[in-house]
């Protein structure tokens, strides 16, 4: 709009100026051309700052789903997302190592749904691999004796003598498989989330 009102100034300044130069050679008086020229010329100058102006930037998301989005993001850190692709459940692990997964999991609830429907259908899908990770680990693991914080997904007996049947090789599979699955919906988050909140992000990544 003010880009169309400059350019109408600008016209109506030079017709102005124009008149200016008719009635000098008219002999008239320059009073009202001048004046006119003036007037024209300030709202001209006011048009074209408007245009030049860069628009005042819109919220892209709910200051709500800003602050659960950050909370989604101190969750699923990089140095955790690391550790789901890289850590193979074929040995032994602490199994506070996944309180993040269960700490995610434990938010639950309408104050923790999106308003924007992209990140809930994001994070709807980040719960339900999580779930299923968690629900594996607990099916499948066992604690290790005299060592409750260690589990293994193998039996005692495996997991001394370092052999997997065929068995515990597919329960370990799986979970590595679904613990990868957990890493890459939390990126399809982060990449959602950095697009609509870029100013998430100017204090850098998550590590």
């Amino acid at each position: 709009m003010w880009r169309v009102g400059s350019l109408l100034g600008g016209v109506a300044c030079m017709i102005a100026a124009g008149w200016i130069g008719y009635s000098y050679r008219a002999g008239d008086t320059l009073f009202e051309p001048i004046l006119a020229f003036l007037g024209l010329f300030g709202a001209w100058a006011f048009a074209e700052t408007k245009a030049v102006a860069p628009e005042p930037r819109t919220a892209l998301l709910h200051p709500h789903d800003v602050v659960l989005g950050q909370k989604v993001r101190d969750c699923f850190t990089e140095r955790n997302k690391r550790y789901l692709r890289e850590n193979s459940f074929g040995a032994s692990f602490r199994y506070a190592s996944l309180d993040f997964v269960r700490d995610f999991l434990e938010r639950q609830g309408p104050e923790h749904e999106f308003e924007n429907a992209s990140l809930d259908n994001l994070v709807a899908e980040i719960s339900q691999k999580a779930a299923a990770l968690c629900e594996r680990i607990d099916q499948y693991g066992n604690p290790i004796s005299h060592r409750d914080e260690w589990w293994s997904l193998a039996p005692e007996q495996e997991r001394i003598s370092d052999w997997h049947s065929k068995e515990t090789s597919q329960k370990i599979a799986e979970v590595d498989r679904l613990a990868d699955e957990v890493a890459e919906a939390a990126d399809a988050f982060e990449r959602t989330f950095r697009k609509l909140s870029p100013e998430s992000y100017l204090g850098g990544a998550n590590v």
